[in-house]
């Protein structure tokens, strides 16, 4: 899944403003993507500016563009949502499928993060009053990619008659963890980021298909491109600047080089990830069974069961069922084509070894 973000802009000048944009020739591993919606700052804005944000004095200008793909789409699949009576009731037999990333006909990505990256150096800028809003409705949130400045509030609701908990992962110095139940429909809590960041991970524990991504910015110059690749950043400063687009990275793919061993019992068992499937190997007595334990097991690519988030996987074996792989508590559901049989033939004294 390596795929190359263009970036394509333009300024509408009040006085002079130079710029340059990134993500132009990165690949998906290099950035990140988000939102279902244009979620701003300020609330209902195009960009993250509000009123509050315009530098003080000098002229301003309007950055607009758009994002679109170079090279193949990849395909939109349905994400697995099981274990909850309230989610599934809500989407029914409609499939609810990966806002990572989306791209129009046109070739255009929506859900793309596109901020001032660097320029505003000594400005200082007003935080917001307003809050940013982030909703889980339908077991999913919304949106799937946000902005916010540093110390702003973020709001979220919950809109389901189910537990849900946020779970908030920042990596930067300054910036906390958070994860709250929010048990009740119409809950809802307030949490902010002291520091910038680019990106806030957000999930939920109750929901393992949930995520969300949060842009912790000092400033207030961003976007979320539209669902035609769009976006717009207003009332910029005039100065020199880097724009960066922000894409969901593409750590899921293992290249070139197929599975990588998670856990290795040396030839005698083996849990392995390739890409979105988990695999499992194990000796037994069956003669089909070769010395390292295959043919492998796997768990359907289809359906994503192996996500760029941290995950519960458990690998169990009987003589009667043979291999069944459970990912965060739940059954994959995939059937063990190799007929099950009793272990057979492990080296005690082979290397237990984790991640490779």
């Amino acid at each position: 899944m390596k795929f190359t973000v263009r970036v394509a802009c333009i300024a509408v000048l009040a006085a002079f403003v130079g710029w340059g944009c990134g993500g132009g020739g990165g690949d998906s591993s290099d950035h990140g993507s988000g939102s279902a919606s244009t979620q701003q700052a300020s609330g209902g804005s195009e960009s993250g500016h509000g009123a509050s944000g315009a530098a003080a004095g000098g002229s301003a200008a309007t950055l607009m563009g758009k994002v679109n793909l170079a090279g193949t789409a990849p395909e939109r699949n349905p994400l697995k949502i099981t274990g909850d009576a309230v989610c599934s009731k809500h989407h029914g037999d409609k499939p609810v499928l990966a806002e990572d990333v989306i791209v129009n006909e046109a070739g255009m990505l929506k859900n793309v993060f596109v901020y001032v990256k660097n320029g505003l150096e000594g400005h200082e800028f007003d935080v917001p009053e307003d809050p940013v809003v982030m909703d889980q409705k339908g077991c999913i949130y919304t949106p799937h990619v946000l902005g916010m400045m540093a110390n702003q509030e973020l709001k979220i609701l919950n809109s389901d008659p189910t537990l849900h908990n946020i779970h908030a992962l920042p990596k930067a110095d300054g910036n906390k963890e958070f994860n709250v139940g929010m048990p009740r429909q119409g809950m809802e809590i307030k949490k902010t980021f002291a520091q910038p960041e680019v990106m806030v991970r957000v999930k939920c524990d109750v929901h393992p298909w949930m995520s969300s991504y949060v842009g912790v910015l000092s400033h207030p110059y961003y976007a979320v491109s539209a669902a035609d690749g769009s976006f717009k950043i207003a009332d910029l400063p005039a100065g020199q600047y880097t724009i960066e687009a922000w894409v969901v990275p593409d750590n899921i793919d293992q290249g070139s080089n197929g599975s990588v061993r998670i856990v290795n019992y040396e030839g005698s068992a083996a849990l392995s990830q390739a890409e979105y499937l988990y695999a499992a190997r194990n000796r037994s007595i069956n003669p089909l069974v070769d010395d390292n334990g295959g043919p492998e097991m796997r768990t359907a690519d289809a359906d994503r069961d192996a996500q760029d988030r941290l995950q519960h996987v458990v690998v169990t074996y009987d003589q009667f069922r043979g291999r069944r792989i459970y990912v965060d508590g739940a059954f994959t559901g995939d059937g063990d084509a190799v007929a099950p049989g009793r272990l057979w033939n492990w080296d005690p004294g082979t290397r237990f070894s984790l991640a490779g």
